[in-house]
C-alpha cells in the first residue's frame, strides 16, 4: 500500500466501521484501493505520478487504444500527445466547432425528433448525437460524410469490447474481444488511407479538425507518429469525449425536463441571448452566456453526489462519485442482469420520487461494482 494510505485502518478492524474512508479488496489478482470522501481522495488526485502511477490502472485499454499510447506510451511521448490533444481543444477551435455540432443536432432533430411531442430514450439519442458531433470535430469533414457509417460501426464494437472481465483479463478469448481486436485493425486501416489521402489532397480538410493535428505530431526525439498511433489517439479521445459528454447530457437533460419551471427558464433564457430568433446560428460567446444553462449542467454532474437519499446509500453501502467520473454508470448498463433504482431527495425543493427516463422506465444502472452516493 502506498505510504499515504498506511495510517487508515484495514477493513477488518475495528477502526474501518467508524470511518469507513478506505479499505482494499482482492479480485483476482488486483487489489483495489477504495477511496471514501474528500479526505481520502485528495491524496489520491495531489499524489505524484512517481507515488501513485497511472500507466498500471489504464493497461486493460492497451487493447484498445494500442501500444504506445498515452498511459502506454513513456512520459516524454505521452507529454507530447496529452499536449496535442489540449490544442485541439482551445477555444479558439472550440469557437470553429459551434457550428458544426449546431449543425449535426439540428439536422439529427429534424430527422428524428420531426414530431410536436413524443417519447425519446434520452441515453440512445444523445449517445448518436455525441457520436456525430465528434466525428464532425475530431474525424473532420471527410469522414463524416464518407465513412461514417463504418467508423461508427467498429466503435461500437470497440466499446462493446470493455466488459467487467476486461479490467481483469484484457486479452482474455472472449467473442467481445476478438470483435474489439478486429475492430481496432479495421479502424487502423481506415485512418490509413484518410491520411493518405488528405496528404495528396490536402484541401479536402477545412484543418479544424483534431485529426489534422494528430497527423502532424513529432515526438521530442525527432520521431514522427505512425499511423497506427494516430488511430489510437483518436480512439483515445472520442472515448473520453462520448462517455463523458452523453453521461453529462443526458442526466442535464433529464432533471431539467423533469421541473417545468426549469424548462420555461431555459427556453427563455436562449430567446434573451439569441434576441428572440432561436433559428439564428449559434456563436461561441452565446453559449457563454446562457448562465442558468450551465448551473444545470454543474447541478446534473453532482446531482447523486448530494442528492441520493441516505437510508437507500447505507442500504446499499455505496460509495461516493458522480457521473462523469464513473464512465460505466450508464454505458454498461447492458451487461448485467441486476439493476436497482436510484431514488433522489432534492434538498432545494424538498421533493423525493424516482427520476423517470425514456419510456417512463425509472433510470436504472447496474449494481455491480460502481459506487455512487
Amino acid at each position: 500500500m502506498p505510504r499515504h494510505l498506511q495510517h487508515f485502518p484495514h477493513p477488518l478492524s475495528p477502526d474501518f466501521y467508524k470511518k469507513k474512508n478506505v479499505y482494499l479488496s482482492q479480485i483476482f489478482h488486483k487489489r483495489l484501493t477504495y477511496l471514501i470522501g474528500p479526505e481520502a481522495q485528495e491524496i489520491f488526485f495531489k499524489a505524484s505520478d512517481d507515488v501513485l502511477s497511472q500507466n498500471e490502472v489504464y493497461d486493460f485499454m492497451q487493447p484498445v487504444f494500442g501500444k504506445g499510447i498515452v498511459y502506454d506510451a513513456s512520459k516524454k511521448n505521452r507529454q507530447v500527445q496529452f499536449q496535442t490533444m489540449a490544442n485541439g481543444l482551445r477555444t479558439s477551435r472550440l469557437k470553429a466547432y459551434v457550428k458544426k455540432i449546431e449543425e449535426e443536432t439540428r439536422k439529427y432533430f429534424n430527422q428524428f425528433w420531426d414530431k410536436e411531442s413524443g417519447e425519446v430514450d434520452l441515453l440512445t439519442a444523445l449517445s448518436e448525437l455525441t457520436i456525430l458531433t465528434a466525428s464532425r470535430c475530431l474525424h473532420g469533414e471527410d469522414v463524416r460524410t464518407h465513412i461514417f457509417k463504418e467508423v461508427q460501426e467498429l466503435y461500437h464494437d470497440l466499446d462493446h469490447g470493455l466488459t467487467p472481465i476486461t479490467v481483469f483479463w484484457p486479452n482474455a478469448p472472449t467473442e467481445a474481444h476478438k470483435k474489439r481486436n478486429a475492430a481496432r485493425e479495421s479502424m487502423v486501416q481506415l485512418f490509413t488511407k484518410v491520411i493518405e489521402q488528405r496528404r495528396e489532397h490536402p484541401e479536402r480538410s477545412d484543418g479544424t479538425d483534431i485529426l489534422s493535428l494528430f497527423m502532424d505530431i513529432k515526438y521530442k526525439d525527432g520521431t514522427p507518429i505512425t499511423m497506427e498511433q494516430v488511430t489510437g489517439l483518436l480512439i483515445a479521445l472520442l472515448f473520453a469525449g462520448q462517455h463523458t459528454s452523453c453521461i453529462s447530457s443526458t442526466w442535464t437533460s433529464m432533471f431539467i425536463q423533469n421541473e417545468k419551471n426549469f424548462v420555461d427558464s431555459v427556453v427563455e433564457e436562449q430567446k434573451k441571448v439569441l434576441k428572440g430568433d432561436l433559428k439564428k446560428t449559434l456563436e461561441y460567446e452565446d453559449l457563454q452566456e446562457m448562465e442558468f444553462l450551465h448551473n444545470c449542467m454543474r447541478e446534473g454532474k453532482f446531482f447523486l453526489k448530494n442528492r441520493i437519499d441516505d437510508e437507500i446509500l447505507n442500504r446499499w453501502n455505496s460509495m461516493v462519485s458522480h457521473p462523469p467520473c464513473c464512465n460505466d454508470l450508464l454505458f454498461q448498463r447492458h451487461d448485467s442482469s441486476s439493476h436497482v433504482s436510484y431514488f433522489y431527495h432534492d434538498l432545494a425543493s424538498g421533493r423525493k420520487g424516482y427520476p423517470h427516463y425514456g419510456r417512463g422506465q425509472k433510470v436504472r444502472y447496474p449494481k455491480r461494482g460502481l459506487c455512487y452516493g
